[in-house]
């Protein structure tokens, strides 16, 4: 059976000087990971698509298919605690033991 590649938003960060990136929200590892979207002359748009995951967990499911960058806006108009912490804006809270 052939697994379906998930598509995940990536935003848009336009702030460093040379270069262009995509950052997607992983819900697996619950971290951001940064992909490159080219340099300040290209259409970054035309680098959406097929990434390989930068899971830090054993047994991602993004490991298999990596997953699809799909446009979801622009990184600057993210509000700061979701660029920091995710979608939830704010950080996940420690099981209490």
């Amino acid at each position: 059976m052939v697994r379906p590649i998930p598509h995940l938003p990536a935003y848009l960060d336009t702030s460093e000087r040379d270069v262009n990136l995509w950052h997607v929200w992983c819900p697996c590892c619950r971290r951001w990971h940064t992909h490159g979207a080219g340099r300040k002359s290209d259409d970054p748009m035309e680098l959406l698509g097929l990434r390989t995951a930068h899971c830090h967990v054993r047994g991602s499911p993004y490991d298999a298919t990596g997953y699809n960058l799909v446009y979801g806006g622009r990184w600057a108009d993210l509000p700061r605690g979701q660029r920091r912490y995710g979608p939830g804006g704010a950080p996940a809270r420690r099981a209490e033991p």
